[in-house]
């Protein structure tokens, strides 16, 4: 062992070993990060905007950095909002993010029926391209792309959830309240 470590095993010296100061140092380091405020607003994944800009795409920006979309259908008069995540995550060599519609929430922030359940687990087995999903009383549906989707690709994912998520929610709550 080293001097400065033997020393440290005997008591002889208040020195300290590498690795602790090595841990004080990224401490301190950390507690300098500048801290967002609560009314700081997060920039959105610029791949996000351009790909919607590049589609006409008409959305608004939330101040988590997350982008809003609301697709409108001229026949029924119908609408559904979808949010883009800005923020994306990896999985291997992958990254990737979500793109999601609200189809209802419910009532008890634990339970749905489960015929509803059991109907939504069978159609992610056989969905073409997003799945449901909940998050404490909210039922989703989601879209996971590549966080480099092209233009026509994020356009496509966001109308699926958008479609998915107004069928469920007309059939369900009979409103158009997402």
């Amino acid at each position: 062992p080293s001097p400065a470590r033997e020393s440290i095993r005997s008591g002889e010296t208040t020195m300290r070993s590498p690795r602790s100061l090595r841990l004080i140092a990224c401490s301190l380091a950390l507690a300098c990060l500048p801290v967002l405020a609560d009314d700081e607003k997060v920039a959105p994944d610029p791949r996000v905007t351009s790909a919607l800009d590049s589609e006409d795409m008409k959305y608004t920006v939330q101040d988590n950095g997350e982008v809003s979309v609301t697709i409108q259908w001229n026949e029924d008069g119908r609408s559904q909002g979808v949010r883009i995540q800005s923020k994306s995550f990896s999985w291997k060599q992958n990254e990737f993010r979500d793109v999601y519609s609200i189809a209802f929430k419910t009532d008890d922030s634990r339970l749905i029926d489960h015929a509803l359940a059991n109907r939504l687990l069978d159609e992610n087995n056989t969905s073409t391209l997003g799945f449901w999903g909940k998050q404490d009383d909210t039922v989703y549906n989601i879209v996971r792309v590549p966080a480099k989707a092209t233009p026509s690709q994020l356009h496509e994912a966001i109308s699926f959830a958008a479609e998915k998520a107004d069928e469920l929610e007309k059939e369900i709550l009979g409103t158009d309240e997402y």
